[in-house]
């Protein structure tokens, strides 16, 4: 087993500029945010789950007027200026979203969530041993890619 890519949560997808004027949310602050309106994954995905436990854990409980079972579609709602949510850092960031919308880093809601490829110990096949490398160099370049949209 290996870790391929780390992915942080611990950001929200700004929609209506406030967010801008600040360098990151603190959640001990969440006031700030109580009067938005949120989108939001429906509980039975997991990372809705994570999100879900972590605002618990914050006691803040966001006022998510819409729940979707589509992360395109969340995503599409954000670029469209209907709320806010939280989001993955990486892979709903700004290279995601071409720079429709902006991210602004929640800095004491510490979620992550990994990657892993694993297979069977012992013998392994050429064939299997080609296909973790490609699934490997694909997350190390989606790093890159992020690491780079990022500065």
């Amino acid at each position: 087993m290996k870790r391929l890519y780390e992915n942080a949560l611990e950001e929200i997808a700004e929609t209506n500029n406030r967010c801008n004027r600040q360098i990151s949310i603190n959640m001990r602050c969440a006031s700030l945010l109580l009067e938005e309106s949120f989108i939001s994954l429906n509980p039975s995905w997991s990372l809705e789950q994570m999100i879900q436990m972590a605002c618990e854990k914050k006691s803040f409980v966001p006022n998510v007027l819409i729940r979707l079972d589509n992360p395109d579609l969340l995503r599409r709602l954000l670029v469209e200026k209907l709320g806010l949510a939280f989001v993955p850092e990486k892979t709903w960031g700004k290279a995601f979203s071409n720079g429709e919308f902006d991210l602004c880093p929640v800095s004491d809601l510490p979620i992550k969530r990994y990657v892993y490829v694993v297979w069977n110990e012992g013998f392994v096949r050429e064939n299997v041993r080609q296909c973790i490398s490609c699934i490997e160099d694909f997350f190390n370049r989606m790093h890159k890619i992020c690491i780079f949209q990022r500065v």
